[in-house]
């Protein structure tokens, strides 16, 4: 099983990557929200990875976060979701936020992913409540939350010290991609330094 990847980006397209490490080219699948964080070709990216193996073929996905990853395998646990369809989901919402709308049985919005009628967003909810419900789960998902409590603390203090609103999401989201561990002092620190160049 291949469960963690680094290595060069040969070639990239939209929920696609070519990841090469000791002289093996990795064809890898990804929701657009992973696509997005990825930096150009030729750089150096390490992936969360799940090995998705048929009769007829073998389909790696690669994920940035682990709590990413552990939502795509419970996705595709539930009777009628494909690795796809897990993709697609994970393509419109960030993890976290799909955690707390299935925790809290919010099937009407589950509907308005492309793919998800009543029933399969019923059956999701029903599957894998319980599941979300744990700790280790929980604690995925309230890393996150500390995670966007840091960026959005870190927006509103560019803004009181004057700076355009949308300059500074776009830095900080920018800063948050190389490092999503940092500190909201930390964050504003390096905005503060990228916004006065």
């Amino acid at each position: 099983m291949i469960a963690y990847l680094t290595g060069k980006i040969l070639e990239k397209k939209p929920t696609e990557v070519v990841v090469e490490t000791n002289s093996v080219g990795f064809s890898i699948f990804m929701s657009m929200k992973t696509f997005e964080k990825l930096p150009p070709v030729g750089e150096i990216i390490s992936l969360h990875t799940e090995l998705i193996v048929r009769e007829d073929s073998l389909t790696l996905y690669g994920f940035f976060t682990k709590s990413e990853k552990e939502m795509f395998i419970l996705l595709t646990s539930v009777n009628g979701i494909g690795p796809k369809s897990a993709v697609t989901i994970l393509s419109s919402i960030d993890s976290n936020e799909l955690i707390e709308i299935i925790s809290t049985s919010n099937s009407s919005l589950l509907q308005k992913f492309p793919g998800i009628g009543k029933k399969t967003a019923e059956r999701i909810i029903l599957e894998l409540r319980d599941k979300v419900l744990k700790d280790s789960i929980l604690e995925l998902s309230i890393e996150g939350k500390i995670k966007t409590f840091n960026k959005n603390e870190a927006i509103e203090a560019l803004v009181i010290l004057g700076y355009n609103r949308v300059s500074s999401e776009k830095i900080i989201s920018q800063i948050l991609t190389q490092n999503s561990e940092m500190s909201t002092e930390d964050i504003i620190k390096i905005a503060l330094s990228k916004l006065m160049k």
